[in-house]
């Protein structure tokens, strides 16, 4: 979706503000970096609040993201336009939202890089594992054929100001051999294990001192 002028300029205005705001307050301390991929790609991370999201999307600048957020937060007007010119699309939580599975796969076609949450909320009682995965992490993958990166974020009960935020960063690992053939429920599963084990595996080897379990 084509930003107005104003929009354009808000943005940029957020983008000098997390140049300011985020080694000040919330320095990032990536174990496991690998150089990102040339192409759009998928970032499939654990949520932990509403600032993971700004942390993703500033290791990714000057590229723009794009993230499912709950549809809820649409309806209020100011809300809307301010995560909507930030790359946030509303999905329906629980269903299957073919609208916001549309709106990614366009959104990675457009050069975004997608960011998503496949537990598909916070893990409130953080209980030292992960949530079951949404099916549609799996299809997002096979669809888009874009490489996905996991994510774990070991600071599992929130961010502290001026500490450092610890992410744990797997390698890209691309689907596209699995696109082979048209997409079913069995391919979706494999994917989405696969994905489910890298962020575990991520987890397991974050430092015990930095898990917060």
């Amino acid at each position: 979706m084509e930003k107005t002028l104003v929009q354009r300029i808000f943005y940029r205005i957020c983008v000098l503000v997390a140049h300011v705001i985020i080694p000040l307050l919330h320095p990032l301390k990536i174990y496991g970096a690998e150089p990102l991929p040339d192409e759009p790609f998928i970032f499939c991370a654990n949520h932990v609040s509403v600032w993971d999201c700004i942390f993703m999307a500033y290791m990714v600048l000057p590229r723009r993201t794009a993230f499912m957020a709950k549809a809820e937060l649409f309806d209020n007007k100011m809300l809307k336009w301010i995560i909507t010119t930030l790359g946030a699309f509303p999905v329906k939580r629980g269903t299957a939202d073919t609208a916001a599975i549309k709106n990614a796969l366009q959104a990675l076609k457009g050069g975004s890089i997608l960011i998503i949450y496949p537990e598909g909320t916070r893990n409130r009682n953080w209980q030292g594992t992960l949530q079951p995965f949404n099916k549609g992490t799996g299809f997002l993958a096979l669809m888009s054929k874009a490489p996905v990166i996991p994510m774990f974020f070991s600071d599992v009960h929130g961010f502290k100001p001026f500490r450092k935020v610890h992410i744990h960063m797997g390698r890209p690992v691309n689907f596209g051999d699995s696109a082979q053939g048209a997409a079913n429920s069995e391919k979706t599963a494999l994917i989405t294990q696969k994905i489910y084990d890298d962020m575990t595996k991520l987890l397991t080897n974050a430092p015990n001192d930095r898990k917060n379990i």
